[in-house]
C-alpha cells in the first residue's frame, strides 16, 4: 500500500515539474559552436546527429511516442495522418521546438507553404539555431517565387551549420538566377 501511494505520489511531482524542451538542452551550446569550426566532415556529420537526436527528444514520453509515429507516417507517405500527429505535438508541448518543425517540413510536403511558414517562425522563436528549419524557410521561399528571402535563410543556415552542401547548392543556384534577373 505504501509502495503505491509513493508511485502515485512521484507521479504527481514529476507531472507538476515544467518540461524540459530539447533545445533548452545544455549540451547543444557545445555542439553548435563544435560545429560551427569544425573543418572536417565526418566530425560535422557526426555533430549534426547528436544534435538531431537530441532536438528529437521531449521530456514527455507521449510527445516521444507521438513523434516517432508522425515520422513513420511522414516517411511512408501519410502526410495527412502525419500532419495531424505534429499538430497533436504542438498541442501537448507548445514549446518543443522540434514538433513545429516537423509540422513545417510535413505542410511544406503538402505544399502549404504558408502553413510550413508560419510553423517554421514557431520552430526558430524557440530555437533560432535550428539549421533544419533556417534550410526548410529556405526551400518555402523558393516555392514562393522569393528568390531574395530563400537566399537569406540559407546564408543564415550556414552560420549556423556551414557544412550543409544541399544549401550551398541552393546558394549558387539563387545566385545564378538573381545575376540573370539583373540582366
Amino acid at each position: 500500500m505504501r509502495a503505491v501511494a509513493l508511485l502515485i505520489l512521484l507521479a504527481f511531482l514529476s507531472a507538476a515539474l515544467p518540461a524540459l524542451a530539447a533545445q533548452d538542452d545544455s549540451r547543444l551550446d557545445r555542439l553548435f559552436e563544435r560545429l560551427r569550426i569544425t573543418a572536417d566532415a565526418n566530425e560535422a556529420s557526426n555533430l549534426e546527429a547528436r544534435i538531431w537526436r537530441i532536438w528529437l527528444r521531449s521530456s514527455k514520453p507521449q510527445v516521444n511516442a507521438l513523434m516517432a509515429g508522425g515520422i513513420r507516417r511522414m516517411d511512408g507517405g501519410d502526410l495527412a495522418r502525419a500532419r495531424d500527429t505534429f499538430a497533436e505535438i504542438t498541442r501537448l508541448a507548445p514549446k518543443f521546438a522540434e514538433g513545429w518543425n516537423k509540422l513545417a517540413t510535413v505542410n511544406y510536403l503538402l505544399r502549404d507553404y504558408n502553413a510550413s511558414a508560419h510553423d517554421i517562425a514557431r520552430t526558430l522563436g524557440l530555437e533560432p539555431r535550428h539549421f533544419g528549419a533556417l534550410s526548410g524557410l529556405g526551400l518555402v521561399n523558393m516555392a514562393l517565387d522569393q528568390p531574395g528571402r530563400a537566399l537569406k535563410s540559407f546564408r543564415e543556415a550556414l552560420k549556423i551549420h556551414p557544412h550543409m552542401q544541399g544549401v550551398r547548392s541552393n546558394i549558387k543556384l539563387l545566385q545564378k538566377r538573381l545575376k540573370q534577373e539583373e540582366i
